[in-house]
């Protein structure tokens, strides 16, 4: 499509536009998906969105995104046990604030604060203790032995490659005694 408009770089208004689909990630959701146009400028080669058409057409896909992602993220909650009252509670927000971000209307900041405790729900635990530093460090230290009795279990059950790094030692410790695994660096 030749149409009237100039390239930027060269002055020229021998530009064809083309469409193209971009997908965008979005954690928690799936990609935001934008259908963007291309122009090039037949003489010097020059590509881009030479009437500044795609940026909005980006910001619409993602917010769509986003919105659904804050849906998804609440009701994993939900599906974990944690009620959008304890949520609300343990961070100190007003009543119903997940409701009005599950309804659409969620800041930056309110996605940033789900997208942290959708990744480590046990923030909210921390939160309720008053963010105090030695019930945090615990909270730490119990995820992380989480995260290191999964391993070593998916370990013995397929094997001496574990995260695709292979395993040199592996120890099942008895109650109350810490995990240790020893990875060999490729």
């Amino acid at each position: 499509m030749t149409s009237a408009m100039t390239c930027p770089a060269c002055g020229s208004t021998e530009v064809s536009s083309s469409a193209s689909i971009q997908e965008i990630a979005v954690p928690f959701s799936e990609p935001a998906v934008v259908d963007e146009v291309v122009d090039v400028c037949r003489v010097c080669g020059t590509e881009g969105d030479f009437l500044d058409r795609n940026q909005a057409r980006v910001e619409v896909a993602v917010d769509a995104a986003t919105r659904e992602s804050v849906r998804r993220m609440i009701d994993g909650l939900g599906n974990q046990g944690i009620t959008m009252a304890y949520f609300e509670r343990a961070m100190r927000l007003p009543q119903r604030t997940l409701a009005r971000w599950k309804g659409g209307e969620c800041s930056s900041p309110g996605v940033a604060l789900l997208r942290l405790v959708s990744t480590y729900p046990w923030l909210l635990e921390v939160a309720d203790d008053s963010f105090d530093a030695i019930a945090a460090q615990q909270k730490v230290v119990e995820a992380a032995s989480r995260v290191l009795r999964g391993m070593v279990r998916r370990q013995e059950a397929y094997g001496p490659v574990l995260a695709g790094q292979p395993v040199s030692t592996v120890s099942q410790p008895s109650a109350g005694q810490p995990i240790s695994a020893t990875f060999v660096q490729r």
